[in-house]
């Protein structure tokens, strides 16, 4: 894979442990999180930078208006995905610790 796409997709995925996000916007990040995980394991770079471009325009804005819903640090289940996202593109998943990446 690119190294620059692998570093940008890094950067996102160590920002996204940061954020406020409602419940709805955590949902999408879940679902862009498998995402990623199927463009990394293609090896499709041209995927995997369009999913790190959608996961930027999920994060948290500046200001939030006054009436919105209430946002929370990321959820478990998030976390989880995200960490293993983190561990297969560093080449440190499962996966590769079996020798199957």
């Amino acid at each position: 894979m690119d190294q620059q796409s692998v570093a940008d997709a890094l950067d996102v995925l160590d920002d996204l442990i940061k954020w406020q996000l409602t419940a709805r916007r955590w949902e999408r990040v879940a679902e862009l999180l498998d995402e990623l995980g199927a463009a990394g394991r293609a090896g499709d770079d041209v995927r995997l930078r369009e999913v790190v471009g959608a996961l930027e325009l999920v994060s948290p804005i500046r200001a939030t208006p006054i009436g919105t819903e209430p946002t929370t640090p990321v959820p478990p289940v998030v976390l989880e995905r995200r960490n293993e996202r983190v561990d297969s593109l560093r080449g440190t998943g499962p996966e590769e610790r079996r020798g199957g990446g």
